[in-house]
């Protein structure tokens, strides 16, 4: 031990982190699992601030080994707390990941996913660069939140727009991109916000794939659910940035969620029939945990219908409108009187003269919702511009374009400092 941890020291003096990695993984191979107590004599000889690199592959490797949880929980929020971020980005990132990924479990293990929240929110606003960034850390602290059922505290990390996934500098992998949105739409579902959990859902199944993954497919089922209760229908084609090898089977594998969807599509679809097919495949459902989440669909099918009544008519006898439902006067009377109670209609009845009248949400609304989407186009156009200055700006790019122009090669040379010669890019005209 004395001897890995002299060359452990050496190694980060001399800033040689792939040595490092190495001479752990070859130094600890199977004496982990043997002797557990090691991982604490080493962390305890390492100064955390100076020996990030080397605690991050220690815990690492210390995953597969007989550690106990609460000591090994105990480390890695003692890690998270004290870590210099600039040895995990670009230098142990992977391993970082695998460490979040094993607290994370331990977490959920033994029941304490409260315990994690806050290290694991630490972490990442240690590691990320900006709010932008997307993180290994990431899906793990939304999982947490859900379990612990802290949604509004997912929510504030879910409402910040990922914009950089830089895997070289932060080891994020698509799979984390998958469940971070797979575990945001589930947070927004629990918020009854069903316009966002589509959102999140959509954004997972166009993560990139080279195949059908569990995650997209449970995803997808939960969009189609999430769209009907939402819209009433389903969007007919994924984005078409989605990838091609998932788009081609998925459907075939959620087939009772599109005939779900079909029913929907249909205009004289009752709900005694939207009822008898939940209650034929109420198994399937129950088997997906999505039984719940399709109950809420059949119920929002009603407050569809009622929308385009109230779309064209302005008035209506309550009898006429039942008709339409094809329900019985009474039970169309309770649900309206339901769906007012809760907010989902501005229609109210007459009782005197049995009529339903229907009123135009106040403008008041609209304003606020064409100011808020106003709001997102301005950040987008400023997150544009920002993401256009760092590309010109980026060796990358400097160099892809001094190979294609002979005179901006040249005219670059001629500058001597590095302000200069971002100045120059910035005034240089592109093709």
């Amino acid at each position: 031990m004395d001897v890995l941890l002299q060359n452990i020291q050496l190694s980060t003096k001399k800033g040689d982190y792939g040595s490092l990695r190495k001479m752990i993984d070859e130094s600890t191979e199977d004496v982990f699992g043997k002797h557990p107590e090691y991982v604490g004599v080493l962390l305890e000889n390492l100064e955390l601030d100076k020996y990030t690199a080397a605690w991050c592959h220690i815990l690492s490797r210390a995953c597969g080994g007989k550690v106990k949880s609460q000591t090994y929980m105990d480390q890695v929020e003692v890690f998270f707390a004290g870590m210099a971020a600039d040895q995990v980005r670009g230098v142990c990132a992977d391993r970082f990941g695998i460490v979040s990924k094993k607290y994370t479990e331990m977490c959920r293990e033994t029941k304490s996913p409260g315990r994690g929240i806050p290290h694991l929110l630490h972490g990442i606003q240690k590691i990320r660069k900006t709010p932008a960034d997307l993180t290994p850390l990431h899906p793990d602290y939304v999982c947490l939140c859900l379990l612990q059922k802290q949604y509004n505290q997912a929510k504030d990390l879910l409402e910040r727009t990922i914009l950089n996934v830089e895997p070289k500098q932060t080891g994020v992998l698509p799979v984390h991109m998958m469940l971070y949105y797979y575990y945001g739409g589930m947070v927004y579902i629990g918020l009854k916000d069903f316009k966002r959990a589509t959102e999140m859902l959509e954004t997972c199944l166009c993560a990139p794939s080279s195949c059908l993954t569990a995650i997209t497919l449970e995803a997808f089922k939960k969009y189609v659910l999430c769209s009907l209760i939402e819209t009433g229908k389903m969007p007919l084609n994924l984005p078409k940035h989605c990838p091609s090898q998932v788009v081609k089977v998925i459907r075939r594998y959620s087939q009772v969620y599109m005939d779900f969807a079909g029913l929907f599509k249909k205009k004289d679809s009752t709900q005694e029939e939207l009822n008898e097919f939940l209650e034929a495949h109420k198994e399937g459902f129950k088997a997906d945990k999505n039984y719940g989440l399709a109950k809420q669909a059949v119920v929002s099918h009603l407050r569809i219908v009622v929308g385009r009544v109230e779309a064209v008519f302005s008035a209506l006898p309550l009898a006429e409108l039942a008709k339409k439902l094809k329900m019985p006067v009474a039970e169309t009377e309770k649900c309206l009187l339901t769906m007012i109670r809760n907010n989902v209609t501005t229609a109210r009845i007459d009782r005197t003269t049995q009529m339903v009248h229907f009123t135009a949400p106040p403008l008041a609304s609209y304003t606020r919702e064409i100011i808020d989407e106003l709001e997102k186009l301005k950040r987008l156009t400023e997150t544009i511009k920002q993401e256009n200055h760092n590309v010109k700006c980026s060796k990358e790019y400097i160099i892809k374009e001094m190979n294609k122009d002979p005179a901006m090669k040249e005219y670059f040379s001629s500058q001597k400092t590095k302000k200069n010669i971002v100045e120059a890019v910035l005034k240089w005209p592109f093709h």
